[in-house]
């Protein structure tokens, strides 16, 4: 063999590996790509099972969907379990007859499953939906739609009007966002609206109150628990109330008498903005009681001490009085007159 004629076979066969590998990766990478697109029909046909009437069918693709990464979850497949959830929600899904039957949990399992679908993919536009119906599931997903703040508000306003069942759900949401801080914290006005609003869910929704304040750790709800508490109150409502009392109790006790006087302000001027606060009696104690808290705070601001608990007393006995003649609800006079006795304590 002559040597140019070796020298084009030497390179022949260096460059044979070098074109095998080339063709090897181009035959896996379409292999791949064609995985891809099947994984993500797949994900597409789930997908379009969202849409039947049986909500055993609903049910398997979403525990199918949610065994997937979701990073596998195609766009349209987020949007149908979205609006899956927002048409639970508001009673305009396909109604399944299947599960009326007694000992059938599989509508109240798929729910479960549903709103952890649509938790996961952390998106806004799943907001109505969870706000309505998600956070009757779990409290994380409480969290995560106060954690929206102001915007949150019109659609637990919607769902407290909609979904009685809803309510003690969200109470502890509205806790949620009454402690919220940071870029999405309330505004001084709407914080004072959804205090009002808790409170004066505490005569029909003990419970819940309780819970909530337990769970949001809103100290100044101490007194009104008190009153849960006491020993002519039903059983179950005492024991939930004096369990929110011992986990607050440590909260309260570090917390600065200036701090919790601005607190207990801060409810006042809630309930002092709801209707029928602005005339008669009742405008009139509202008044008078946040010139009492504001006398008090520059007292306490300026170290004088025996000053600020005569008017932290004189605060509490009117408080008391109020309740009496029906100025205030007996919630309201619970709270001013407990926290401006436990504020003087603490001076």
């Amino acid at each position: 063999m002559s040597l140019p004629v070796r020298r084009a076979a030497r390179r022949l066969i260096v460059s044979r590996p070098s074109l095998i590998g080339r063709v090897v990766a181009l035959v896996l990478a379409a292999v791949a790509f064609d995985t891809r697109m099947s994984v993500a029909q797949d994900v597409d046909v789930l997908a379009s099972r969202l849409t039947m009437p049986d909500v055993h069918v609903r049910a398997e693709a979403v525990a199918r969907l949610n065994a997937l990464p979701v990073s596998a979850l195609t766009p349209a497949a987020r949007a149908a379990m979205i609006t899956l959830l927002e048409q639970e929600a508001t009673g305009q899904a396909p109604v399944s007859p299947d599960t009326a039957a007694d000992g059938d949990e599989t509508y109240d399992e798929y729910i479960i499953d549903l709103t952890s679908g649509v938790m996961r993919l952390q998106d806004p536009a799943g907001l109505r939906g969870l706000a309505l119906l998600g956070i009757q599931t779990r409290e994380d997903v409480q969290q995560y739609v106060a954690s929206f703040g102001v915007r949150s508000l019109p659609l637990l306003t919607e769902a407290w009007r909609l979904k009685p069942n809803a309510r003690p759900s969200i109470i502890t949401t509205w806790a949620f966002s009454a402690s919220l801080t940071g870029p999405n914290a309330l505004t001084k006005e709407d914080r004072q609206a959804v205090l009002a609003q808790i409170l004066s869910a505490s005569d029909e929704y003990p419970i819940a109150v309780a819970s909530a304040a337990r769970s949001a750790s809103l100290v100044a709800l101490v007194p009104v628990l008190a009153d849960m508490a006491s020993p002519t109150a039903n059983e179950v409502i005492r024991s939930r109330a004096e369990k929110a009392i011992t986990l607050l109790t440590p909260a309260r006790a570090v917390a600065s008498p200036l701090a919790l006087l601005d607190e207990t302000a801060q409810w006042l001027a809630g309930f002092c903005r709801t209707e029928g606060s602005h005339t008669g009696a009742r405008n009139g104690t509202c008044t008078s009681l946040q010139n009492r808290l504001a006398n008090a705070r520059e007292h306490v601001v300026a170290g004088r001490t025996t000053p600020a608990i005569n008017v932290l007393m004189a605060a509490e006995r009117e408080a008391a009085d109020a309740r009496s003649k029906g100025a205030l609800t007996a919630a309201e006079s619970a709270l001013i007159a407990g926290n401006a006795q436990y504020i003087a304590s603490r001076l």
